[in-house]
């Protein structure tokens, strides 16, 4: 699981209104400018498109999981991730793929 000081607490996400937004099937993903050295995430999984609070979850765990294990490869900045569809019975390794290339964008 990824540490907590590289995931948000009270911040304002209206800041990422304005973001930069890169998309593909699954991911859409909002960046902003640090404020500081440490990059941080969050991740939104709706309500609308998986019901079951257990499916959101096993998705989030996932794409922390798949941040935690490549965060050198991941340039600094805040980043917001939303899931567009249910991933929870996809492989890890296609999930982290997805995301990484996301990433390189």
């Amino acid at each position: 699981m990824l540490s907590k000081k590289y995931r948000f607490k009270n911040f304002d996400f209206k800041k990422f209104q304005k973001s930069n937004k890169i998309s593909n099937e699954v991911f859409t993903l909002m960046k902003i400018q640090p404020e500081n050295n440490i990059p941080k995430f969050s991740i939104i999984v709706d309500k609308k498109n998986i019901k079951k609070a257990t499916k959101r979850n096993k998705i989030k765990r996932k794409i922390y999981e798949a941040i935690r294990l490549n965060l050198d490869k991941i340039p600094l900045g805040y980043y917001l991730i939303k899931v567009k569809k249910d991933i929870s019975n996809e492989d890890f390794k296609s999930i982290e793929d997805r995301l990484i290339k996301l990433f390189r964008k």
